[in-house]
């Protein structure tokens, strides 16, 4: 991990940090003097590939908004194994660990940086600007609708429609880009949709051949048809509205 300086705390330098919607959302309403005070609060770190990532903060509120790259998080099943059991893109906040996600380790996928904020210092802030606490509890509640989701995709669809949510849910989340470099096995994606790899694999040859997607290598992945992937998904309904 190397730490670096933000761009504010550079003599003269106004560059304005570009850092994707969360980042926009949790300062969102801020005057600019609370933006400023609230800035000079956060550190910028940068993590080589496969560099751990430390927890801090267990159970107390503190901000951290990926800017550039992925983070993996991993835990460790009742049989010593570790499993994948999802990912963080560039431009989301984490949520905070609690009692029983303390264990989880968090890596970094490709050169990954973060916006960091310590929990007393984020605390203090959020005593001192309102609006802040508002926009940090409003994301919050965002990760916890999303989570409440997943368990649904997970308890209630079926396995083309798992895989088919998973690859959807990642093209969103990373600006809906021409192709996605994944870097997951088939087995990793199986850890996080609660499948085996060989039946991801059969679900991703079926979307190939529908005409869905591409897979212009193994692990990586071109939506050529969002229309076909929101109906294999079970999410027609949500397009057509969305449209």
């Amino acid at each position: 991990m190397n730490a670096i300086p933000l761009p504010w705390q550079f003599p003269g330098h106004a560059e304005p940090i570009h850092a994707g919607t969360a980042f926009q959302r949790l300062f969102h309403g801020l005057t600019a003097r609370q933006k400023s005070k609230a800035l000079q609060a956060f550190s910028k770190d940068v993590y080589g590939d496969g560099d751990t990532i430390p927890c801090t903060g267990t159970g107390s509120a503190h901000a951290e908004i990926v800017l550039r790259g992925t983070l993996r998080k991993e835990v460790t099943d009742a049989d010593g194994a570790s499993r994948l059991f999802g990912l963080a893109f560039a431009g989301e906040m984490l949520t905070p660990p609690g009692l029983r996600t303390a264990g989880i380790r968090r890596t970094a996928m490709g050169e990954t940086v973060l916006l960091s904020c310590e929990p007393e210092a984020f605390a203090a802030l959020m005593d001192e600007i309102p609006a802040l606490r508002m926009n940090y509890l409003r994301e919050l509640q965002q990760r916890v609708d999303e989570t409440r989701k997943w368990q649904v995709v997970l308890g209630r669809k079926t396995a083309m429609e798992r895989v088919a949510a998973l690859l959807l849910s990642f093209w969103e989340r990373q600006g809906r880009p021409s192709k996605m470099d994944l870097r997951l096995s088939r087995v990793e994606l199986g850890q996080i949709l609660c499948l085996s790899f060989e039946t991801v694999s059969r679900q991703i040859k079926a979307l190939e051949k529908a005409g869905a997607v591409a897979l212009p290598q193994p692990s990586c992945v071109a939506v050529r048809d969002p229309q076909r992937l929101f109906i294999a998904a079970g999410e027609a309904v949500s397009l057509r509205r969305a449209a």
